[in-house]
């Protein structure tokens, strides 16, 4: 749902790639080694759930994460990233 309605836009792609290098790890449940792969992810970041966001800073670091299905437009997410990205910086 969330690729249909927001991650494959090129309205946001292209405005979050502004601040974000993005990076999108699938768990389909169709293809099992793809998935056995990437769950390894999941479970070295505390991934209950997708999709889910964690936002890292240049240091690597992560400064928050979210349930991405709380935002389920382009420009509800986009605002959820800046805001996000503003509390960061005043950290």
């Amino acid at each position: 749902m969330m690729d249909k309605k927001v991650f494959s836009k090129s309205e946001f792609t292209d405005a979050a790639k502004k601040d974000f290098i993005l990076v999108k790890i699938d768990i389909p449940n169709k293809d099992k080694t793809l998935k056995k792969k990437n769950s390894k992810v999941m479970k070295k970041y505390s991934v209950r759930g997708v999709p889910t966001v964690l936002l890292f800073g240049d240091d690597g670091s992560e400064f928050t994460r979210f349930t991405a299905s709380r935002y389920p437009s382009v420009e509800q997410f986009l605002a959820h990233l800046k805001g996000a990205l503003e509390k960061k910086d005043m950290d």
